[in-house]
């Protein structure tokens, strides 16, 4: 009896720890491991592909930094073709970090107010239309904001130019001395626009996951709107914002073709934001790289290594922001004990429904009056007044008659509401100027031409070629980038733990903010190896290195939000984790990926720089994406050492037409 009970007292051996790490990861069964093997292979592929752009950078800027005779980080001066060769980043660290701190600034709180705006303020038959748009815009290539930028932004910005100089000359900041708004100033404003439709696509996306018990737990409690939003989906939300700020500093700092369209390169610091001047990583590369020399642009490319560190630093930071807030606590505890003065908030007197309009009226006709009577000329002053007396009015008359804690509910829809048009000014305004100036041009002979025998300065032609191009190599550039991307996602979600899934998340975040121009440096290294003459499919490898980390970061935060409660009810029947994953997980979250997969495709559809290394221009056609150089919209230059055809209609399926 005694030795039986010993038996059955007795613990069971313990497993084998493969055993228990196998399980820990879902991958006992032979379908979990391959499909681990494929999401965890597509991790370290991109690690692999980090490691060796931070190896050609370093080996390349080693070779010029060594002969340097001035201080690579505090030289002012820029002349490689010197003996012996003097240049230094000073003022190109200063242009990028300041450019992508006005663009951050601006661009931040008003693309999270736009996509609160979308989620809890607007009408359902109006968010549907708007949020339609806004993805559009994401989607507009960076040389059409460029063009924009030179020929609309930049022409307006002297009414503000001289206001800032009026009132905030004295700081030295804000002083300017006239001529053309080529400034630092209009680059930040421009980049903000840019990053903005980035931002707001991603936070709305993150805000509409949150959960609804949440909000209507806050709502239950007697909490305004506006409490809801600060103490539950704010939290919630903050750090797919961080994650979506991330995406648009990576395009800010390595935006090339606006920054040059827009800006007066000088190889100087200006004191003031406002006079032209000034310069940045990935412009200053764009520009001089052509036309340097061997040694010119290994110095070059040693800039952009400092320009890879400064974004390894950034990301860095942002990091240690994210694991600081990484799990949601929910609702914050600063009202629990408060106790409003005034009014009950559920029963006590309300404005009418006319009074926002009454007291924008009001403010206008005081600022008019103040404005007449101080002699203040610009429209843009007397905006700024108005806006003013409206706040103060809205938070002085809410408070008197409704309590504080509406009166500041009021002040913050009033917020939104103003942050949402002032974003509508400058995105319309770009979208009329677009079709207002294309569409005198835009016919069928347009669509269905190339530019064989016509030069850019003659009349004729079309963009037949340029479209065939930029299909092509966005679309090989999609399949590559977006599978990848998304196994990668699923890896750090789903199976990652560890070391690698930390460095795969830490490198991700740091491609984000890799320039364009450094990748297109990448793939040429290779070519110039293999002696490799320029091809679209080339293109196409640059792009996909530019999409992939846009792909992942979107994708892990949607797959983050997807409820635990939905993983255990398929695994608690049995189901393989991976069938899981593909028919419970990515359906649950296929409209953020999607958004996602959008966004990457707009970052690349409109990239400059990468095709202009690898695939040039050509007004021909050549639909085969392997060989001879690609056609695009972008970079259409007459034709290069061939003889001249006729341009050439559009009869065939492009895929069995030949080559001129």
């Amino acid at each position: 009896m005694g030795t039986s009970t010993q038996i059955t007292d007795a613990s069971p051996p313990a497993p084998q720890q493969t055993v228990d790490k196998r399980a820990a990861r879902g991958a006992t069964r032979p379908g979990d491991r391959i499909f681990l093997g494929l999401s965890r292979g597509s991790g370290i592929l991109l690690l692999v592909i980090m490691a060796a752009i931070a190896a050609f950078l370093t080996y390349r800027a080693s070779l010029a930094i060594s002969k340097d005779e001035g201080n690579f980080l505090t030289t002012f001066q820029w002349d490689t073709n010197a003996v012996p060769p003097v240049f230094g980043i000073a003022v190109l660290a200063f242009g990028t970090v300041v450019s992508s701190i006005i663009a951050m600034v601006i661009a931040v709180p008003i693309a999270v107010a736009i996509a609160l705006f979308l989620t809890h303020y607007a009408p359902r038959r109006l968010s549907g239309p708007i949020a339609y748009v806004i993805d559009l815009l994401a989607a507009v290539p960076s040389i059409v904001y460029g063009l924009w930028g030179a020929l609309i932004l930049v022409p307006h910005m002297n009414g503000l130019f001289g206001w800032l100089n009026d009132y905030l000359g004295w700081t030295g900041i804000f002083s300017w001395q006239g001529g053309p708004a080529r400034s630092m100033l209009t680059v930040g404003i421009l980049l903000a626009i840019m990053i903005l439709p980035i931002i707001t696509n991603v936070s709305r996306e993150v805000f509409r996951q949150v959960p609804q018990m949440h909000e209507e737990a806050a709502l239950a409690l007697g909490a305004t709107r506006w409490e809801v939003i600060r103490m539950a989906v704010i939290p919630f939300g903050r750090s797919g914002i961080i994650s979506a700020s991330m995406l648009g500093l990576g395009r800010a700092l390595g935006e090339t073709m606006a920054v040059a369209t827009v800006l007066s390169p000088t190889f100087d610091i200006q004191a003031s934001l406002l006079d032209p001047g000034g310069g940045t990583f990935a412009q200053n590369i764009a520009s001089k790289f052509g036309e340097a020399s061997v040694f010119g642009q290994d110095a070059l490319i040693a800039s952009g290594l400092v320009l890879f560190v400064i974004t390894l630093l950034v990301n860095g930071a942002a990091r240690a922001i994210i694991a600081r807030r990484k799990e949601y606590s929910g609702p914050t505890h600063e009202h629990r004990n408060h106790h409003p003065k005034g009014p009950s908030t559920l029963r006590g007197a309300r404005l009418p429904k006319w009074s926002p309009y009454g007291i924008a009226a009001g403010s206008i006709a005081v600022a008019i009056g103040i404005g007449l009577a101080a002699g203040l000329h610009s429209r843009v002053q007397w905006g700024l007044i108005a806006a003013i007396l409206y706040v103060v009015g809205t938070y002085a008359i809410a408070a008197a008659v409704e309590g504080k804690r509406q009166a500041k509910d009021r002040v913050a829809t009033s917020f939104v509401w103003v942050a949402f048009l002032l974003a509508v000014i400058p995105l319309a305004s770009l979208v009329w100027s677009t079709v207002a100036r294309g569409v005198k041009v835009l016919d069928v002979y347009f669509l269905t031409h190339s530019m064989g025998v016509v030069a850019d300065t003659e009349p004729g032609g079309g963009i037949y070629h340029a479209i065939l191009g930029t299909l092509e190599q966005v679309g090989l550039a999609t399949l590559i980038a977006a599978p990848i991307g998304v196994l990668t996602a699923i890896y750090l979600v789903e199976y990652g733990r560890g070391n690698l899934s930390k460095a795969i998340t830490f490198f991700v975040d740091v491609m984000t903010g890799i320039p364009s121009i450094v990748a297109g440096l990448f793939i040429l290294s290779l070519m110039l190896i293999f002696e490799m003459q320029p091809f679209g499919f080339a293109g196409s490898l640059a792009l996909a290195i530019l999409m992939m980390p846009v792909v992942v970061r979107s994708t892990e935060e949607m797959l983050k939000l997807v409820p635990n409660e939905l993983r255990e009810a398929s695994l608690a029947l049995g189901v393989p984790k991976w069938r899981t994953i593909l028919k419970v997980v990515l359906p649950t979250s296929i409209g953020g990926i999607t958004t996602g997969i959008m966004l990457s495709i707009a970052r690349i559809a409109g990239e400059t720089a990468p095709v202009l290394l690898l695939v040039w221009g050509n007004p021909l056609i050549n639909p085969n994406p392997f060989e001879g150089r690609r056609p695009r919209c972008r970079c259409t230059s007459t034709s290069s050492g061939r003889t001249a055809r006729a341009p050439v209609r559009r009869t065939t399926a492009p895929g069995r037409r030949r080559s001129p």
